[in-house]
C-alpha cells in the first residue's frame, strides 16, 4: 500500500503483523525486502528481528529467489 500516508498505510500494517505473526508462532520461513518495506518498518516502529531473512536490496533478492543467477554471486563462488 502507500504506506508514506498514514491514511493509507492500514492494509500494510495489517500485513506485516500476520508475516510476524505467522513466523513467529507457525514457524514460517518470512523473507522481506527492498528499501520501500525498510522504510515501513522505521517508520512505523515495526521490529525486523521477527523474520527469517530481510534484504535491503529488492530487486537482486528477487531474482536471487526466482533463480535468477547473479554475477557478483557467481564470481564468489569456489571453483
Amino acid at each position: 500500500g502507500m504506506h508514506e500516508l498514514n491514511r493509507f498505510s492500514h492494509a500494510t500494517k495489517r500485513i506485516a503483523e500476520a508475516i510476524a505473526r505467522a513466523t513467529k508462532k507457525n514457524k514460517a520461513v518470512s523473507i522481506i525486502g527492498g528499501g520501500d518495506t525498510l522504510d515501513f518498518h522505521e517508520r512505523y516502529g515495526y521490529s525486523l528481528k521477527t523474520y527469517t531473512f530481510v534484504s535491503t536490496a529488492g530487486g537482486a533478492m528477487m531474482d536471487l529467489i526466482s533463480g535468477k543467477v547473479l554475477p557478483a554471486l557467481k564470481a564468489l563462488e569456489k571453483k
